[in-house]
């Protein structure tokens, strides 16, 4: 046999949890119009402002405006004695007569919220009417939106949504196809070379940029279709787009790859000042040697991608760190002395192009040959 209780308080708590929700979705709402309409002032939504004008006389006087914005204060308004209506109800009266008060005062409240509703859907569709572009559009609904939790607001401009969430797709595929051009064809990587930015650095301040970009078109796509876009028809398209997108933009693999292959070489500043590069002649006969300073182009790359590495946030390992740090001591010593070499080389070509002079300059160039073989004997004896 079984037996079937019916508590006497079951209905009680029937009703006190259904004044709960009622309660707490009031709030909801309350907070959320009273945070999106944001009133001039709390209390008279009055703000008065001085502004400097002239009368006819050329002088400056103050002018005092009002700035009133009635319609958010009777919105709120209205929110607030809606909920006054239900108030003055005996919630806890779960008798006949007690429970028809209930339902009424609830219908009241919800005619008063959908007049609510209307007043603002109406100042929104204006508003969006009015907009000059889509980056107002964005604007609005950044506002707004988190009223559209309200199937009656989110109804009412499904048509703004639609074609905003067209021009979200569309700068997303712009995005997508400067990230196929790739990065050396890219003005970025011309304007990295202007600036000193090595290249690996500057594709990764470059893919960052562009991340940064797809993260503003995501918030973009959350302003316009409002929390939970993920679970919407077109924002779940979008979201699978932006995460496919985004990790073809992960900057780490790059990073490692960089890494591996700079452990990889044997980059040193250990060795000769001088090295000897042999060179075809000019003139097409034979070959000729010529005078280099024996640092390496990369080591000097080395040192600028670990700068800039170490400033985006990567820990770079700590044998390239000290390698770097080599670079570093040895730097300004380096460039120096390859510019000296350069002018040297440069003016020995112009003397070789008027002979008249040579004999006139020999002993001067021959004072810099020695200079430059004192500096190579002085490098061979630290090196014993």
């Amino acid at each position: 046999m079984v037996w079937r209780v019916s508590p006497a308080h079951k209905r009680l708590q029937a009703r006190m949890d259904q004044m709960r929700k009622f309660r707490r979705q009031h709030e909801q709402l309350r907070t959320v119009i009273v945070r999106v309409l944001r009133p001039a002032l709390s209390q008279a939504s009055v703000a008065t402002v001085a502004k400097p004008d002239e009368d006819a006389n050329g002088k400056q006087v103050a002018l005092g405006l009002v700035i009133v914005d009635g319609t958010d204060t009777h919105a709120i308004e209205e929110v607030n004695l809606a909920y006054e209506n239900v108030k003055e109800v005996d919630g806890l009266d779960i008798s006949k007569e007690g429970t028809e008060a209930w339902d009424a005062a609830v219908k009241r409240y919800e005619e008063r919220i959908d007049r609510v509703e209307t007043q603002i859907t109406a100042r929104l569709r204006d508003q969006l009417g009015t907009a000059k572009n889509a980056n107002e559009m964005f604007r609005i609904f950044s506002r707004f939106n988190a009223l559209f939790i309200r199937p009656h607001i989110r109804g009412a401009i499904r048509e703004y949504q639609t074609q905003l969430i067209q021009r979200v797709k569309e700068d997303i595929e712009t995005l997508h196809e400067k990230f196929k051009v790739g990065f050396p064809q890219s003005k970025a990587c011309q304007l990295s070379s202007v600036r000193d930015i090595p290249p690996v650095s500057g594709f990764i301040i470059w893919a960052k940029q562009i991340e940064r970009q797809l993260t503003a078109y995501m918030h973009r796509v959350e302003d316009v279709l409002g929390k939970g876009w993920e679970n919407h028809v077109e924002g779940q398209k979008l979201k699978e787009d932006g995460d496919s997108f985004r990790s073809k933009l992960n900057t780490q693999e790059v990073f490692e790859d960089w890494a591996r292959k700079v452990q990889q070489r044997n980059l040193g500043v250990g060795g000769r000042i001088y090295a000897i590069d042999s060179q075809r002649s000019p003139l097409g006969k034979g070959t000729v040697l010529k005078l280099k300073v024996n640092f390496l182009p990369e080591i000097i790359t080395l040192s600028k991608e670990v700068r800039n590495l170490k400033w985006l946030g990567f820990r770079v390992p700590l044998a390239i760190v000290n390698k770097a740090h080599q670079a570093n001591q040895l730097y300004p010593f380096a460039i120096s002395l390859i510019e000296s070499v350069r002018t040297y080389v440069r003016t020995c070509e112009k003397v070789e192009e008027r002979h008249s002079i040579t004999l006139l300059v020999a002993g001067l160039k021959r004072d810099v040959q020695y200079q430059i073989a004192e500096i190579g004997r002085a490098s061979c004896r630290e090196r014993v």
